[in-house]
């Protein structure tokens, strides 16, 4: 007869999440224990199930047992490379994004930066227009006082 022990990892303080079940008597070695994981209750119901019924089969058990071990892994790997090709696409996506919003940013800045080279021209003619009325006006406050002084004098 084939003895589960069954103890989930969350009620021992233990931080994995995965579920550990210990099999006595089992139809591929029944001298020794076997430790299992198992990632959710249904996979560990999954194998309690498989190794119950295939408990009259010795070898074909060990065997049952590894190809549900090795479809339980693969549906993980595919899993994560579903997930890791997903974020890759998100990820190709913000990229073509940010180079659409460098690329704006960039004709913004040329603008500027034309929009700059006039600015600074049109201030220059200013700043000589306002420098040219400063010396006129000094130049008529000098005649001016000069006149005043020589007709004083």
């Amino acid at each position: 007869k084939v003895e589960v022990d069954v103890f989930d990892e969350k009620d021992r303080g233990f931080s994995t999440g995965k579920h550990r079940f210990f099999i006595a008597n089992s139809p591929t070695n029944p001298s020794r224990v076997i430790q299992l994981e198992a990632e959710t209750e249904e996979d560990m119901r999954q194998w309690i199930e498989k190794i119950r019924d295939q408990a009259q089969g010795g070898k074909k058990a060990k065997t049952a047992a590894l190809a549900a071990t090795s479809e339980r892994k693969l549906a993980v790997l595919k899993s994560k490379a579903r997930e890791t090709s997903q974020l890759l696409a998100q990820n190709l996506e913000e990229m073509v994004d940010r180079e659409a919003a460098i690329g704006d940013i960039d004709e913004v800045a040329g603008d500027l930066d034309v929009e700059a080279g006039g600015f600074q021209a049109v201030a220059q003619s200013v700043r000589r227009k306002f420098c040219c009325e400063d010396y006129k006006w000094c130049a008529c406050l000098t005649f001016g006082i000069l006149g005043s002084v020589a007709l004083i004098a």
